[in-house]
Formats: structure tokens, C-alpha cells, sequence
């Protein structure tokens, strides 16, 4: 189950970029069909975000999404609050070495 961390200083703190994930995902698509060759080695930082985290969410719920290998379902989620749980799983992308 999710344990939300008031941490965001230090290692896991982040600067937001302020491109939608709607304009990233158009930009991206717009690059690979120029440029066949062309290989996005940089996504890391606005996957990890908390729209991205969110816009994801949504879409696995809207899906019926199955619970992750961590077997926490989007009831579990929802009971221990979604922010707080997008939260700890972005500070966990950005403190991952």
C-alpha cells in the first residue's frame, strides 16, 4: 500500500517542465516521423512527473487496469489517497540511481 513522504527536497526534488503531456506526446510524434533514425534517450524527466503520473492513471484505470506487481489495486489507491500516492511514486522515479 502506498506510505506518502513529505520529502521533497534534497535528491528527489525536481524542476517541472511546462510542456502538457498532450504537447510532449505531439512533439515526439511529430519528431520520430521526421526523423526515422531519430532515438529519445531523454524521457526519463517528463515521465516522471506528476501530469504524466496522472494522465497514466487515468488512462490504466479507464482500461480496468490490473494491480502492478506490488498486487495494489486502484481501490487500495483511491482508499490511501491518489496524489499521495502518485507523490511517492515520483519521488521514488527521482531518487532511483
Amino acid at each position: 500500500m502506498c506510505s506518502v513522504s513529505d520529502n521533497t527536497g534534497g535528491r528527489g526534488a525536481m524542476t517541472t517542465a511546462s510542456i502538457s503531456v498532450q504537447d510532449l506526446r505531439r512533439r515526439l510524434y511529430v519528431k520520430a516521423k521526421a526523423e526515422k533514425d531519430w532515438r529519445c534517450w531523454g524521457l526519463y524527466v517528463p515521465v516522471a512527473t506528476l501530469a504524466t503520473l496522472r494522465a497514466a492513471a487515468a488512462v490504466a484505470k479507464e482500461d480496468n487496469g490490473a494491480p502492478g506487481l506490488d498486487g495494489v489495486t486502484f481501490g487500495a489507491i483511491e482508499e490511501a489517497g491518489v496524489e499521495g500516492c502518485l507523490a511517492q511514486l515520483r519521488d521514488e522515479l527521482v531518487a532511483r540511481p
